[in-house]
């Protein structure tokens, strides 16, 4: 697999959600956009609600663990509805990589494997990565497109 991704610098922005700590993409991810997508209209102000995230943060390295929350862009000001909550994402510079549901494994495992190892311009910046997904992307289609979005800072 050899994928040359876009780069892309994006404004800081703030996504609220529901959250789960998790490890690997276990079915408990597909669960927690279910149960997002049943309670979404909840949120008061959603700023493009043609977009939804899937923001990752907090990786352990030690136990493979994560926080993930399924989410939209909210103003920052947006109060959460009850068990919501919202993560600020900083304004930064991204390396955007197109995938599927069926290649999402391999796609992450490419991203941190081979291309940022082998990069000769970038490095993993600091902050959360997310997937991206817009409003032509179905669940059910498993070779449906969405963007994985890892923050990088050049070398």
């Amino acid at each position: 697999m050899e994928i040359e991704p876009k780069i892309q610098s994006l404004g800081a922005f703030t996504v609220m959600g529901l959250v789960i700590r998790t490890k690997g993409r276990g079915p408990e991810i597909p669960k927690l956009w279910n149960q997002f997508m049943q309670r979404y209209k909840e949120i008061a102000a959603i700023v493009h609600p043609e977009f939804t995230y899937g923001v990752i943060r907090n990786f352990d390295k030690n136990t493979g663990e994560y926080d993930y929350m399924a989410g939209v862009e909210v103003p920052p000001d947006t109060k959460p509805p009850h068990g919501m909550i919202k993560w600020n994402i900083p304004a930064q510079t991204y390396a955007v990589f197109p995938t599927t549901l069926q290649k999402v494994h391999a796609i992450f495992r490419y991203i941190y494997d081979e291309w940022l190892p082998n990069s000769k311009e970038f490095v993993r910046g600091s902050g959360p990565e997310f997937e991206l997904y817009d409003d032509s992307f179905s669940p059910e289609d498993r070779n449906s497109v969405f963007y994985i979005y890892i923050p990088v800072v050049k070398k």
